[in-house]
């Protein structure tokens, strides 16, 4: 119970948030509205026992939004997609069917805070900071700080994640071939 609690509140945080004026438009600053570009076999070491190919098919939507003086200060990343990811070492591959919405918020020290929520996603914890690499499946929310990958918006260290909600190892499912419903 205390969970869903939690959860809701948290969704209905972010809701509000998202229908308020943002301080980027109060300040005069733009925004720009294009694809989320695809990603065709990023590949990423030192998460599972094997490196895992990432490639994400696209159909998402990118917000992002600068101040006036140019400078990125957040985006959010919307709609659907499929997310393919390949066992490098064996070529098992799984499809996972991302549903969620992301807001970035960057921070003038180069990092970033990241709230993905949704009933399905992918949340990446690379462990360089946190000793703990995690690949997940997750349907709810994951709130993470760490710096980020521009090209492919992943992130390349995470120094705190927090995931709220029932999640699936992605490396076990890349070994194992079975896959949890959410």
């Amino acid at each position: 119970m205390r969970r869903t609690t939690i959860l809701l509140l948290l969704v209905g945080s972010v809701v509000f948030g998202v229908g308020t004026i943002s301080p980027v438009q109060a300040a005069g600053g733009s925004t720009k509205v294009e694809p989320l570009p695809a990603a065709d076999g990023y590949v990423i070491e030192n998460v599972c026992d094997f490196p895992v190919a990432y490639t994400d098919r696209g159909g998402r939507t990118l917000t992002t939004r600068y101040d006036r003086t140019g400078r990125v200060v957040s985006r959010t990343i919307t709609g659907t997609s499929t997310v393919e990811l390949r066992n490098l070492a064996t070529h098992a591959t799984e499809s996972f069917e991302v549903s969620e919405i992301t807001t970035i918020v960057y921070h003038r020290d180069g990092t970033a805070t990241v709230v993905q929520l949704g009933s399905s996603g992918i949340a990446l914890d690379p462990g360089t900071s946190t000793r703990t690499a995690d690949l997940v499946w997750y349907g709810g929310l994951v709130r993470s700080r760490g710096t980020l990958d521009e090209r492919t918006l992943l992130f390349v260290d995470v120094t705190h994640q927090r995931r709220v909600g029932i999640e699936a190892d992605i490396c076990d499912i890349l070994v194992s071939g079975l896959k949890p419903r959410h």
